[in-house]
């Protein structure tokens, strides 16, 4: 159990909860000893007391039984007297060793006593030889003398204060065992409240755990995936969570670009102050950029603040992340304007490292997403669209045009003796010419024109919501800008020509493919007329 809750938990909360079972498992130890000592303490006083008070009456009443025995037998004359008297002699003595085993603080009183005893026995005994002779009387003058009586109240008096220091001892055991009960009842009660207390703060802790990961899988869920048009929102509903559960009025995630002069490149951002203004933002974002010059080069989290916010007043915590390629950091600042403490800490700063970290991964996501989707559709060469998506595109204008007959013209485009001039100047020469020639093609066309690279020195052209006239119009263009164009490269000049092939849509046409084919037979066309002109093939036809 402790192995997999070392597992599950971070090493500091893991480490207070062990603190805490440890103490916790102590104080039950000690509420046990407490128990078990109070347990013992009551039967050594219940023990004390019923042997005390059975010692002092016993000895009251063997004193009696000897007393009334001996003056009996001086009186009577019966044996019978005797053999009592003899038998209860035994038994008192065993009394009074008994009480000095119970409780050796009165072995002087015992001593004194026992002395007035053998006293006592002594003389009694001698009167029961007397008795039993058949001197009666003079077996009563020696039972009702003065020593006699002078020994028996010395027998008496301690026999009394034994019994008084038996009923003390009884009455001060009762006392310190009461006593005990109330500490330990105490100690009790304070072990309990310990232990609440304790209880509560790893519970308090284990909460604060479960809120702390339910808050990171609600961000993971909403970032796990993101897609690009969404993006935007999901980083400020992230931002507007993270800054209901701080008790923040801004939440502010920043792109910053690494070096010597850090730069903002983007930045998302909420706000719950009704009275903000650019102004105040602009302050804001003045702090927030202290704190990143600053924390560039420091090593202590103590310089993860903003002197400028601290001085208006502006509670602030911050978290900050590199990218995965080192060349930007991102940061996520809390801020309360009003002057409140936030609601989270320092001891939250890995909490909202971890959230930063989970929006950075999504950031990070979409940017790997583009990548691989401008392969997957792009010319790794000219950047244009490879034929497959351009062939897409095509499907898509086709539809549009059946829908809602928008014309469009689909133009075929090809370099003129291009394998030449990978021959005469090699292939690295040959590359430039074909990006040259796309990016003279891509600054006559508009934005919502669309161009692919089909292969080689091949390209075509959509010209979405244009006329055939206007469509020969951008062909011409494109072909006289091309072959007016000097390239250079490595110490060479070339001059290339294009031929180009012009088709439209037609209701007719089966799908979006013949239009293209019927634009590379115009290519084709052109060509075969000469090459670098512009041909139409209905105008063929």
């Amino acid at each position: 159990m402790p192995y997999l809750l070392k597992r599950l938990l971070p090493e500091k909360l893991y480490r207070q909860i062990a603190i805490s079972f440890t103490l916790s498992c102590f104080l039950l130890i000690s509420v046990l000893a407490l128990v078990t000592n109070l347990a013992s303490q009551f039967d050594q006083v219940e023990k004390f007391d019923s042997a005390s008070s059975t010692v002092a009456h016993n000895i009251h009443y063997y004193d009696e039984v000897l007393t009334m025995s001996a003056r009996m037998a001086a009186f009577t004359g019966d044996s019978i007297w005797e053999k009592r008297y003899q038998a209860h002699v035994i038994l008192l003595d065993e009394r009074l060793q008994q009480a000095e085993e119970l409780f050796p603080a009165t072995i002087k009183i015992i001593d004194s006593i026992s002395a007035a005893n053998q006293t006592l026995v002594g003389m009694e005994e001698e009167a029961l030889k007397l008795a039993k002779n058949g001197k009666l009387l003079a077996a009563q003058k020696l039972l009702l003398n003065e020593v006699y009586q002078k020994n028996k109240e010395t027998y008496l008096s301690g026999l009394t204060e034994l019994v008084n220091r038996l009923e003390q001892e009884r009455v001060t055991q009762h006392i310190d065992y009461h006593s005990l009960f109330f500490l330990t009842v105490t100690a009790f009660i304070v072990i309990l409240l310990v232990l609440g207390f304790i209880i509560w703060k790893i519970l308090n802790l284990l909460i604060q755990r479960l809120e702390i990961e339910n808050t990171l899988a609600i961000v993971a869920k909403r970032m796990v995936s993101p897609r690009p048009s969404s993006i935007d929102n999901d980083i400020r509903w992230t931002l507007k969570f993270i800054a209901n559960k701080a008790q923040a009025d801004y939440a502010l995630l920043i792109e910053q670009r690494q070096g010597e002069h850090p730069s903002i490149i983007q930045e998302w951002d909420i706000s719950t102050d009704d009275q903000c203004n650019e102004q105040k933002y602009q302050t804001i974002l003045t702090g927030i950029t202290e704190i990143r010059s600053h924390s560039d080069n420091s090593t202590t989290e103590q310089r993860e603040s903003s002197q400028t916010l601290t001085d208006m007043g502006y509670a602030h915590l911050v978290s900050r992340t590199q990218s995965l390629n080192d060349r930007k950091s991102y940061l996520i600042c809390l801020i309360n304007s009003q002057g409140d403490a936030l609601h989270w800490g320092t001891h939250e700063i890995s909490t909202l490292s971890r959230i930063t970290e989970i929006v950075v991964r999504g950031l990070n996501s979409i940017e790997n997403t583009r990548k691989l989707q401008l392969l997957a559709e792009r010319d790794s060469l000219t950047h244009l669209l490879n034929r497959r998506k351009y062939i897409e595109l095509l499907r898509s204008q086709w539809d549009n045009f059946r829908r809602f007959s928008t014309p469009c013209v689909v133009m075929m485009l090809d370099i003129d003796y291009f394998k030449r001039i990978n021959d005469k100047f090699g292939h690295a020469a040959g590359d430039h010419v074909l990006s040259t020639t796309t990016g003279i093609m891509q600054n006559i066309l508009r934005e919502n024109d669309i161009i692919g690279r089909l292969g080689g020195e091949e390209f075509s052209i959509l010209l979405p919501g244009t006329h055939p006239e206007e469509g020969v119009i951008v062909a011409e263009r494109i072909r006289q800008k091309i072959a007016e164009r000097t390239i250079e490269f490595a110490e060479n000049q070339m001059t290339v020509t294009i031929s180009i092939g012009l088709s439209l849509f037609h209701h007719r046409d089966e799908n979006s493919t013949v239009a293209l084919r019927r634009a590379d037979q115009a290519l084709y066309q052109a060509k075969q007329k000469g090459r670098n002109q512009v041909s139409v093939f209905e105008q063929c036809q």
